[in-house]
């Protein structure tokens, strides 16, 4: 039922929708670095093509290293944000 529901709307772009959310919310894009499904490659198309005034500062805002708090010698990932959007690339993980 809900896929049949659904059905018509997959693989349309919803990025439209996004900037009134970014306007009012903390928003976190996590992936997975091995995600084969919805990857870092997808998301980063979805966001280049975000209709937000600050997606140009977004996509050349520096990206941090994020150490592990227990262990500063791992590294977890890769962290950057501007405003209210963020996006975190999990290192070694798959599909999250």
């Amino acid at each position: 039922p809900v896929e049949s529901a659904l059905g018509p709307t997959v693989m349309q772009s919803v990025s439209q929708l996004l900037p009134p959310l970014i306007d009012r919310f903390k928003s976190l894009f996590y992936q997975g670095q091995f995600d084969a499904r919805d990857g870092v490659p997808s998301y980063q198309a979805v966001l280049e093509n975000v209709p937000w005034p600050g997606i140009p500062q977004f996509l050349t805002a520096n990206r941090t290293v994020w150490y592990d708090s227990h262990s500063p010698s791992n590294v977890n990932g890769y962290f950057r944000q501007f405003q209210k959007l963020a996006q975190a690339v999990v290192l070694g993980a798959g599909h999250l």
